[in-house]
C-alpha cells in the first residue's frame, strides 16, 4: 500500500466522518493526517499531533532520511494544528526549531485513572 493511496483513503474517511477533533500519533500518521485534514478544508484548530519523538532526530536513520523527515515536518507544521510534546526534549526542539511554533503543551508520561 502506498502513502499516496493511504492519503486518498484518509481524506475520504475524514470527509465522510467529519470528526470533532483529530489526534494523530507518529510521524507518518501525523504527516498524512494533517495533509488530509487540511485538504478537506477543515478547521486546523481541531488537529492535535503527538509525535512521540520527532523522526528527524533519530540518529539510527541516515542523514538523508533525517533531512527528508525534517522537510516533511516543516511543511506539515505550516498547515496548522497543534503539536503536543510528551517530553522535555520535544519542548527544547520546539524552542530551537522556529517552524514548530504550534507546540502547545508538554505532558510527561502519565496514566489517568478514573
Amino acid at each position: 500500500m502506498s502513502l499516496r493511496w493511504s492519503l486518498v483513503q484518509l481524506k475520504k474517511i475524514l470527509k465522510k466522518e467529519n470528526p470533532d477533533i483529530i489526534h494523530l500519533h507518529s510521524s507518518i500518521a501525523g504527516f498524512l493526517g494533517r495533509i488530509a485534514y487540511y485538504a478537506n478544508k477543515f478547521n486546523m484548530e481541531k488537529v492535535f499531533y503527538n509525535p512521540h519523538g520527532f523522526s528527524f532526530l533519530q540518529q539510527n536513520e541516515s542523514k538523508l532520511k533525517r533531512t527528508m523527515f525534517y522537510a516533511l515536518e516543516k511543511f506539515a507544521s505550516r498547515l496548522g494544528g497543534y503539536i503536543i510534546g510528551c517530553s522535555k526534549g520535544e519542548f527544547v526542539i520546539k524552542r530551537t526549531r522556529s517552524y514548530l511554533i504550534t507546540l502547545q503543551s508538554i505532558f510527561h508520561s502519565m496514566i489517568l485513572y478514573g
